[in-house]
Formats: structure tokens, sequence, C-alpha cells
């Protein structure tokens, strides 16, 4: 009896630890439920018709990858094939995925820049800046890779299958740039991400182009510049390039006259870190601004000109000169002189006229600062 006893004292004992277990489980999953999947679910139901569509082109054609044997010949981007059967590739690419990760790396990236950028724009604006920075990329990747292999003779140009949407997103990332440059946090990110892959607050919308570049440079190089790593990185660069000379010169916005946006904050130099600015406005932008817009910089200089001759003391709306001769303006910036007596000669006993003279100089060096400090800003 007494065996018995036991045993029926173990069996429950037995039954509660499970039940404690299972409880223990069941909140867990609970937890789990109320955190991430409604978390995604609340995302994706608050992301655009435009973001869903581009979420599901890309899920479909990775499906398309899984399922369909051989569809990366036909769908990723392979100079020797683009032309002239498989001439459709230069669009497909961007948007075929073939590795998990970056499929997902991609939608996260598309909803949560693509939700600031397309309120800050609308969706026609929105789906016509993908489409065109996408086609631009596919073609500019062929061309690219076609004159690396007439130069080098090297067949890893002409063979190579490059796909992926990282063009896109860094295309995005620009016009998160221009839109809000300074913002610390531009994108509000889920709970369910934890804390730690949070960015600093000292990382700012400025700074992510350059990051995201980075990265994917040293990822090509770790991988020893395979096919698919060296095209995340040549799509990330043209992708940008592409952006930043649709965003600056092409696009047209509702409200805004004109075309482009001419602002000297979003200068090409103004895309690369505050070290090397100087450099590229020096021998990269104003060479290629003059080369390709000859006949609108002439314009601008003659203009610049008359202003220089007729109004020597306004501000040229040039904003190349803006540029180019803002160390110039700065070192001929004059203080003030102090006033005179009427025989001439210089009050200099007179403390109210001292305290003048000085908050001028104040004054005159305040300006002074601040014009060198948004130079380096």
């Amino acid at each position: 009896m007494e065996g018995g006893h036991q045993m029926e004292d173990d069996v429950e004992r037995a039954n509660a630890n499970n039940n404690s277990v299972l409880l223990e489980e069941d909140d867990f999953i609970t937890g789990f439920e109320k955190n991430i999947p409604v978390e995604l679910v609340q995302t994706l139901k608050t992301s655009s018709f435009t973001q869903k569509f581009f979420i599901g082109v890309l899920v479909f054609n990775h499906l398309v990858y899984w399922f369909v044997p051989n569809s990366q010949d036909f769908l990723a981007l392979i100079p020797d094939k683009t032309i002239p059967t498989h001439f459709w590739n230069v669009f497909s690419a961007g948007y075929f995925e073939t590795n998990p990760l970056n499929l997902l790396f991609s939608c996260f990236m598309l909803i949560f820049i693509g939700k600031f950028v397309e309120a800050s724009w609308d969706a026609v604006e929105f789906c016509k800046f993908i489409l065109v920075t996408n086609a631009c990329i596919g073609a500019t990747t062929f061309v690219i890779m076609f004159i690396l292999y007439v130069v080098t003779r090297d067949q890893y140009f002409l063979f190579a299958k490059i796909s992926g949407f990282h063009g896109v997103i860094a295309a995005l990332l620009v016009a998160l740039l221009q839109l809000s440059p300074d913002e610390c946090v531009a994108f509000n990110l889920p709970k369910w991400i934890p804390s730690f892959a949070h960015p600093p607050q000292s990382v700012r919308n400025k700074h992510l182009i350059l990051m995201y570049v980075s990265c994917t440079l040293g990822w090509c190089i770790f991988r020893g510049a395979e096919h698919h790593s060296f095209g995340i990185w040549l799509f990330d660069i043209i992708g940008a390039t592409m952006a930043w000379t649709y965003l600056r010169f092409f696009q047209q916005i509702k409200g805004r006259e004109g075309y482009g946006d001419s602002s000297p904050l979003f200068a090409f130099h103004m895309l690369f870190p505050p070290g090397i600015r100087y450099v590229v406005l020096k021998f990269i932008s104003t060479p290629l601004y003059y080369v390709f817009c000859n006949a609108r910089a002439r314009e601008e200089a003659a203009l610049e000109g008359e202003n220089s001759t007729t109004y020597s003391s306004t501000k040229s709306n040039n904003v190349l000169s803006k540029i180019l001769n803002f160390k110039k303006n700065a070192t001929t910036t004059t203080i003030p002189t102090p006033p005179t007596t009427g025989d001439g000669v210089d009050n200099a006993d007179d403390p109210e006229m001292k305290r003048k003279n000085e908050l001028a100089e104040r004054a005159t060096k305040l300006v002074e600062q601040r014009m060198l400090n948004s130079s380096s800003a």
C-alpha cells in the first residue's frame, strides 16, 4: 500500500511539473505572439499599397528562384545574356533576391524608409522614383561590366550574376538624406527589435548612406569580390549616384517650381565625409558639372559676373559659386572701423566708443565662426 501511495505521489508530482512547464511555454508563446507577430501585422497594415506591391514582387521573385530551376539565368543581370536575348534582366535583376536574409532586409528597409519618403512625396512620385532608379541601376551596371570586360578581357565581368534590391535601398537612403538630413530617428523602429540593435543618438540620416555603402564594400572585400557581393556594392554605388542625379536635376514636386533640388546642403560633395568634401568638389563635382551642364554653368558664370560688378555687396544666387567662393568671402569680411571725430582723429579715449568697437568685433568674429562651422558640418 505504501508503495502504491508513493507511486501515486510521484505521478501527481510529474503531472504538476508537466503542467508548470506547459504553462511557462504558453506564457512564453503568448508573450511572443503579443510582441513580434502583432508588431509585424500592424506594420504591414499601416504600410501603403505601393510598399505592399513592391514587397509582393520581391517575395514572388524569391519563390520563383526556389521553385523554378535556372530562374537566375534569365532574371538576374548577366551581361553575356542581356544582349540580344535576355534584355529584360536589366529591369528584373533589381527585384530578384536569391538570399532569404537579403529579402528580409530589403522588405524591412522598404517599409521603414519608404514610409517616411512616400509620406513626404506621394504614391505616384514614390513609385516613379523606384522604377526610374532601378532601371538606371540595371542599365548602368550592364554598361560598366561590359566596359570592364573589354578593358581587362576577364570573363568574370561578362558572366557575373548580379541581382538584388540593394541599389534601390541606397537610393531611398539618399532620398532620406535630402528630406531630413539631421534627423536622429527618421523611422520608428518596432518594439520587438532589441535595444542594442538601435542606432546611437549621434547617427543621423545623412550618415546612413555612407555607412551602408561602406558596409557593402567591406562585405565585398571579405567575400573576395565574388559575383553577388561585388554586384551588391556596384548596385549601391550606382543607386546612390542615380538617386542623387534624379533628385538634384529632374524631380518635379507639386508646389515646387522648376526641376530638382538646388540646395547647397544637397550638393554631391555633401554625400562624402567632411575631410574629403573639398577634394570631391574641386576634382569631381565641378569638372563634371561643367562637362554635362556646360550651358547652364556658362549662364550662371555670366550672371555671377554681372552680380559681382553691379552689386558687389549682394549674395549670388548661384549655388556652385557660393560653394567655391565661400572661403574667399569669409576671409574678405572686414571689421567695421570705429567712427572718428570731426577733426579726423580717432576718439580712442571715449569709453562709449570703445564698448561699441568691442561689440562690433565680437559680432564679426561670431559671424565668421558660424560660417566656418556651417562649412565643416
